[in-house]
């Protein structure tokens, strides 16, 4: 074969080779543009440059890969297990229990300022008996369960503060109820009871319905209104 076609082989082969060479170096240099918004395989290497160099749609601290140099934590469980406040709870302040969870219960509660007043009726020596609603509750004197089931105050008539009272054919309470159709008599034995009664701090601690009216403890208004009854305080 002639010399000049063998020179001219060689020269188209180098050009071919050469121009492939070209187009995959360009192909190289795209899979690692840094600016690219595809994934990638690799972590992101830096972390405050403002740039996605892994290729997977993040930027430094957005980027999972920098948690640890970001000192970023996961926020995804927002719940506060510490507070039991509820703001959809109402406080009740004449049950003895905090029903809105912040720790205050009845006229400890902010929120029965003015409900409670300034006093509590029962309280006080006189107050049941002074034609004063004294806790602003809307309840005067005997109306008022605080004086009504305080056990230490003899100024209302109580049925079931004694077996007799249950056994008299009056309503002493004025509640509708006589004898041993009020629950307040449920203790005594001419009701059927043991005869134990709900009026000790003993008694109103002890988890147990001693005197069979259906409530226990502080449930039980002459456990939680009887003033020198502490436990329920």
């Amino acid at each position: 074969m002639p010399r000049p076609l063998l020179v001219t082989a060689a020269l188209s082969l180098v050009l071919t080779l050469g121009c492939l060479g070209a187009t995959d170096a360009g192909k190289d240099v795209a899979t690692v543009d840094d600016t690219s918004s595809g994934g990638g395989d690799g972590p992101e290497v830096d972390c405050t440059d403002e740039r996605d160099n892994d290729g997977d749609g993040a930027t430094d601290c957005g980027d999972p890969d920098c948690a640890d140099a970001c000192g970023t934590t996961d926020t995804t469980d927002t719940t506060d297990t510490t507070d039991t406040t509820d703001p959809t709870v109402s406080e009740d302040c004449f049950n003895g229990r905090d029903d809105d969870g912040d720790g205050d219960a009845d006229c400890d509660d902010a929120d029965c300022a003015s409900v409670c007043g300034a006093t509590y009726e029962g309280l006080e020596a006189g107050a049941c008996e002074d034609g004063r609603d004294n806790d602003g509750n809307g309840y005067t004197d005997c109306e008022d369960f605080s004086c009504l089931y305080n056990l230490d105050v003899d100024a209302c008539g109580r049925e079931g503060d004694d077996e007799g009272s249950c056994r008299n054919g009056a309503d002493e309470d004025l509640d509708g109820y006589t004898d041993c159709e009020d629950y307040s008599c449920a203790w005594a034995s001419a009701c059927g009871g043991a005869g134990d009664r709900e009026d000790s701090d003993a008694a109103c601690g002890n988890g147990r319905d001693d005197d069979q009216d259906g409530y226990t403890d502080c449930d039980d208004f002459g456990c939680l209104y009887t003033t020198s009854i502490e436990v329920c305080r």
